[in-house]
């Protein structure tokens, strides 16, 4: 997979709890598992790959539109336990959600809070082939803690305004974080990474049913990430007096700043005659990036930029007798603008100056990503499973302008990611039971090739914008998670 210069990585695409599919758009170019980290929240599809187009999640939907509690009966209680992690145990995380939802007359809503232990491989070292002289009290490099929490609160709130017609909800999500994977792996010459920050979402929803099971949904969300990375080196100094280097620490300190606003329609209805249903969504994600961190895969710091992103999809879906069958089609159209400023002046190779503040750089990158996803469900009572495939293919194109050699240049690039999903569920009189499974391949840990040597990010994500130096490399490490869903119907 060559990328020769420069490349671009938003990977923070997701909501913090909605993680199907397309309400906020992940853009990404290199294949690094994003999201596994935020799969958490209790799902009934989650063995069959998450489809979602014209399947109703009766555990997950009140979260993605908050106005999806215009069926829902009584109250429930679920606790949705959730490992995973690479197969080098490189990066992974145990989550505990505890979740509560409720209906009351005309309104409804859902609270759910959880704790996150994440585990980082990133440790502390001296470069090799350099002296450390215990004898000699020089600062030392700091020790970071390589486990850290992050905590999740989500809060929603929702009016039947018609009974079974029509409903409208609001929804806030709050994350504290400490600790986001896959930022590590991309300062990789750094002896540890500390983060901190916090990422707030709103979403509006409204739902309106019609006759023979048509239903329409509108979402309308904004989101605001705030994260703050300080990142440790050692520099090894020459002293001249001593005759041999010294270790001295430096930190560096990143911002990391995203805002989206986005609108999302989803619509489905019975084929008429038959048991299929078919639907369609649209999405569209507006991101600005003001503060991207210095990553050291990338040759441009600190660029701004921001991105529109879209999701075209299509689901066709059947349930029969207790087994239902999911597929969908979604594609990513996404345009994303980088540049970066002069933060004083610069020489031009061939004459000239730039000024403070103009451009010394300007990217553009054209995005067509396909996803595939079909699972299958089979629920005889009091036993059922799940079994499922998803396919993420993605292409972009790059045009990069450097206004300081006056060049410019075009690169394509892309790669498929695919998960196999599975399920088990056992529902008792009393209580459901869920078991899933998920395994990611195609992705990794990423580096830069300059030719002559190799930097791999975990030896040496929101929207990250990471412009590698070189040509992007990838050591591949698929990721599993595992979640088990205990259903609680607290009333009759």
């Amino acid at each position: 997979m060559p990328v020769k210069k420069l490349c671009l990585c938003i990977f923070w695409g997701w909501f913090i709890f909605s993680h199907v599919s397309a309400q906020l758009i992940e853009i990404k170019t290199i294949p690094i598992a994003s999201d596994n980290q935020f799969r958490f929240q209790p799902s009934f599809r989650s063995g069959m790959a998450n489809v979602s187009i014209t399947l109703d999640d009766p555990m997950l939907d009140l979260f993605m539109n908050p106005a999806h509690g215009l069926n829902l009966s009584g109250y429930h209680f679920y606790i949705s336990p959730t490992i995973y992690g690479s197969d080098e145990e490189t990066y992974g995380a145990r989550t505990l959600p505890l979740t509560f939802t409720g209906k009351s007359g005309n309104w409804f809503g859902a609270i759910s809070a959880a704790v996150q232990d994440m585990k980082f491989d990133k440790q502390t070292f001296f470069p090799p082939n350099e002296p450390f002289i215990d004898a000699i009290p020089v600062p030392a490099p700091r020790m970071l803690q390589n486990d850290v929490k992050n905590h999740f609160l989500h809060g929603s709130l929702g009016y039947v305004l018609t009974e079974g017609i029509t409903a409208i909800g609001l929804a806030a999500t709050y994350a504290d974080l400490n600790g986001v994977s896959g930022v590590d792996m991309l300062y990789s010459q750094s002896d540890a990474v500390e983060q901190s920050g916090s990422i707030t979402g709103f979403r509006a929803g409204v739902i309106h049913s019609f006759a023979t099971e048509r239903f329409i949904e509108t979402i309308l969300l904004f989101e605001k990430s705030k994260i703050r990375h300080d990142v440790f080196y050692t520099d090894w100094i020459f002293n001249e007096e001593m005759g041999y280097s010294l270790p001295y620490q430096r930190i560096e300190k990143n911002l990391d700043y995203t805002d989206i606003w986005g609108i999302h329609v989803g619509y489905q209805q019975p084929l008429a005659g038959t048991d299929w249903h078919i639907g369609g969504i649209i999405t569209i994600n507006r991101k600005d990036h003001p503060k991207i961190p210095n990553y050291e895969l990338m040759n441009i710091p600190r660029d701004p930029g921001n991105s529109w992103a879209y999701n075209i999809g299509l689901g066709l879906s059947r349930s029969q007798n207790g087994a239902d069958f999911g597929l969908e089609l979604i594609y990513e159209p996404i345009w994303s603008h980088t540049w970066a400023l002069a933060a004083e002046p610069v020489e031009k190779q061939f004459g000239g100056i730039i000024p403070v503040g103009d451009r010394t750089v300007d990217n553009t990158f054209d995005f067509s990503n396909y996803i595939l996803r079909v699972g299958i469900s089979r629920l005889h009572i009091p036993v059922g499973f799940q079994m499922g495939l998803e396919f993420h293919t993605y292409n972009y194109r790059l045009k990069q302008l450097d206004y300081i050699r006056s060049t410019g240049r075009i690169q394509n690039e892309d790669w498929t990611e695919w998960t196999l999903t599975w399920g088990l569920i056992i529902d008792a009189e009393d209580f459901q039971i869920c078991y899933y499974g998920r395994r990611q391949s195609g992705v990794g840990i990423p580096g830069v090739n300059t030719g002559s040597w190799r930097t791999d990010a975990a030896n040496a994500v929101r929207d990250f914008l990471v412009a590698p130096s070189g040509e992007l490399t990838l050591s591949e490490q698929p990721v599993t998670t595992h979640q088990i869903i205990l259903s609680i119907p607290l009333t009759d």
